[in-house]
């Protein structure tokens, strides 16, 4: 699972910094707010399943 949330997040990343290149307004806002909003939701799944070390 991990593996695929590092995916996740790199391609929520890329598609955030190509998104001002590629789309133009109301569009460009939606795909940014939804790619961040899974961005973080992604940062936070990874947080949650690191090995905790004592």
């Amino acid at each position: 699972m991990r593996p695929f949330l590092w995916l996740a997040l790199a391609v929520a990343m890329i598609i955030n910094m190509t998104n001002s290149l590629i789309l133009d307004g109301a569009a460009r806002d939606t795909v940014g707010i939804l790619s961040g909003a899974a961005a973080i939701a992604v940062i936070i799944a990874l947080v949650r399943t690191r090995e905790r070390r004592t």
